[in-house]
């Protein structure tokens, strides 16, 4: 680019002084044909600069565009060169993820197998822990049921003790029967000493015995009283039987006990036993009716 323009500097100067020799020398005809070349030959010479201008432009610009498209393929080479070893990796963590993933699934299917063998075994701990819980309960049951009667056993001694001791004289005297049946307290009485003569009302010294039955069984919730006639004159219906026995009932409970806990029975007659005429014979042959009260306990 230099040397152009200092070749076209040197054309100027020759050129220049060409006109001003040939002012003196040619003609005017001359001089504007010269004149004419001279301007036909820098419009030449211009429109080579544009060209060459042109060209030394296009050349950068293909230098640049070189050297950008060098540029961007080093880039590309770059992110292939990072892609490939991306995509490397990403096998080699694929490999390694499928080599866990088959160490995992064997490891579960294991777990599984030992947690299958895990739930027969408690299956089995589980009835056997049933059958345990089921016999301990039972056990727990049963004790608690002797406990209950070993403390009831224990409360009825106790009530049969002071009983005994409560009508210790009447009993050695004979005029009171004690029993124990099946662990049951049970009194007899005499119906003759039992009411007044002649009428159900009980005398006063039966009723001052039924006050210290009272007094011994007032310690002793769960007692109750049952009063029957064990036997007597056949010829006695059951009406007349029970009105006595209730007569005894209301002693007791004048004594203090509760009706509640007073229990009146009388045997039924036998089928086709009808009350009869005493006679002497009858009197003689019957035993004399007793007067039964038996000490029940809702254990008992």
């Amino acid at each position: 680019m230099q040397e152009i323009r200092v070749r076209f500097l040197r054309f100027t100067v020759v050129g220049a002084s060409a006109v001003l020799l040939s002012g003196c020398l040619v003609a005017r005809t001359q001089h504007e044909e010269v004149q004419r070349a001279l301007l036909l030959e820098q419009a030449a010479h211009r429109s080579t600069m544009a060209r060459a201008y042109d060209l030394e432009m296009s050349l950068h610009r293909a230098q640049a565009d070189r050297d950008s498209r060098a540029d961007s393929l080093a880039k590309r080479e770059k992110l292939l060169e990072e892609a490939e070893k991306l995509l490397a990796q990403s096998e080699l963590d694929l490999a390694r993820a499928t080599h866990e993933h088959e160490s995992a699934t064997q490891l579960v299917d294991q777990l599984r197998e030992e947690i299958g063998r895990i739930g027969d075994h408690l299956r089995v701990f589980a009835d056997q822990k049933s059958e345990l819980q089921m016999a301990l309960e039972a056990a727990e049951a049963r004790a608690k049921r002797l406990g209950e009667l070993e403390k009831a056993a224990a409360r009825r001694t106790t009530m049969v003790r002071d009983l005994t001791m409560a009508l210790h004289d009447p009993v050695a005297k004979g005029s009171v029967g004690f029993g124990v049946e099946d662990g049951t307290p049970v009194l007899t009485f005499d119906a003759a000493s039992v009411f007044l003569d002649g009428t159900d009302d009980v005398a006063p010294e039966t009723q001052k015995l039924f006050g210290d039955i009272v007094a011994v069984l007032a310690e002793f919730d769960e007692a109750r009283i049952e009063i029957t006639e064990s036997s007597g004159d056949p010829n006695v219906s059951n009406d007349e039987k029970l009105l006595r026995l209730e007569s005894v009932a209301k002693a007791f409970a004048d004594d203090g006990l509760a009706p509640g806990r007073v229990m009146v029975s009388v045997p039924p007659a036998p089928p086709g036993n009808t009350p009869k005429k005493p006679s002497k014979s009858d009197s003689e042959e019957s035993p004399a009716p007793k007067v039964r009260i038996t000490v029940r306990t809702e254990s008992a």
